[in-house]
């Protein structure tokens, strides 16, 4: 842990009834950083979140905020005396309070004027100036998560967590929340943790991501660098679609069913490498690259998934709609760059 460290999350695993849910999970964030955990339902990621936010207590390690000591072995601090704001899956509005009631909820210690300033504040801030006098179920999804958000900043916490907060909403206003919220936490420079399962989500929010899987805490980087250098072969299937051939490496040279080709880092012996469909050309000269058929093309919009089968293989490869592709198609596959070697597990 650095000085300029502003959450240390170290070591740290969880069992429930003998059966381990988070295991050894380490990593560090940043002050005003956006850290999303990645991964499958019931790899952990939430009970992560909930050992930071004091929800649950950690069977071991430790977690850090700002140097300050949060949870340990003989000591856990309460969810209400970390600092932290923690936005629920599903909100978490009391159906009998106004929405300025409901924000105003965790506000202590201040004058009526200064308490219905804030709140004014915060809805403003989140674009719902003028809804404090409504009820919850007058509103959205979209507005009671906003809602939601400003109970949470009502409070000036240090940081914000949240536990997959735009999995009851539709793709369109999903992806326009991703955008809102990330603008709003970066102009007001609020660190923020946020769970999900939903790849494009994290890539959309996340300066960084953890990926997560069976209560491990796989790899850690930026979107571009998850997604371009994955370490094992589970990140690299669960960030984007990918190919996965085996192949014999000598040095920083590999020979796979795609032929002889640079490899992403030197190593000797069998490998499993990871290929994007982006990475691979198709060709209508069947001389170019190694020879394979087209046996399916999956239509996407502006680009389309062309299946083509490589002896016992099929590849996935993006291909561009402004040429036509069929079915039974003889084509030509190359290859453009070096090829990625990845951990089988």
């Amino acid at each position: 842990m650095t000085t300029s460290t502003f959450l240390h999350v170290k070591d740290v695993s969880k069992a429930f009834s003998a059966t381990p849910v988070v295991d050894g999970v380490e990593f560090s964030m940043e002050a005003g950083e956006m850290f999303v955990l990645l991964g499958p339902s019931g790899c952990g990621k939430t009970t992560t979140l909930r050992m930071i936010g004091g929800f649950e207590t950690p069977s071991a390690g430790e977690i850090w905020l700002e140097g300050k000591q949060l949870s340990g072995q003989t000591l856990h601090v309460a969810p209400d005396k970390r600092d932290i704001g923690f936005v629920f899956q599903d909100y978490a509005l009391f159906p009998h309070l106004t929405v300025a009631q409901n924000v105003s909820f965790g506000l202590r210690g201040m004058s009526a004027d200064a308490r219905s300033n804030k709140v004014d504040e915060v809805l403003t801030l989140v674009g719902l100036a003028g809804f404090g006098e409504r009820w919850p179920e007058q509103l959205s999804g979209g507005e009671q998560q906003r809602v939601a958000l400003a109970r949470s900043l009502a409070v000036s916490p240090k940081m914000l967590l949240l536990d997959e907060p735009f999995s009851n909403l539709d793709k369109k206003r999903r992806e326009q929340m991703c955008f809102e919220v990330r603008a709003l936490l970066k102009s007001q420079n609020i660190a923020a943790m946020l769970v999900t399962h939903n790849q494009e989500e994290a890539m959309m929010l996340g300066d960084r991501i953890g990926i997560m899987n069976e209560g491990q805490l796989l790899q850690v980087g930026t979107p571009q660098e998850l997604y371009t250098k994955p370490e094992t072969a589970f990140v690299a299937q669960f960030l984007g679609r990918t190919n996965l051939l085996e192949g014999d490496a000598e040095g920083d040279v590999v020979s796979c069913s795609l032929g002889r080709h640079p490899l992403s880092a030197p190593f000797h012996g069998e490998v499993m490498l990871s290929v994007r469909p982006e990475s691979l050309t198709l060709s209508k000269d069947t001389n170019t690259g190694v020879e394979g058929v087209i046996r399916f093309v999956e239509y996407r919009g502006h680009f389309s998934f062309a299946h083509v089968e490589l002896g016992a293989l099929i590849l996935y490869v993006r291909v561009d709609n402004a040429l036509s592709w069929a079915e039974g198609e003889r084509v030509g596959v190359s290859v453009d760059g070096q090829l990625q070697r990845v951990r089988s597990v």
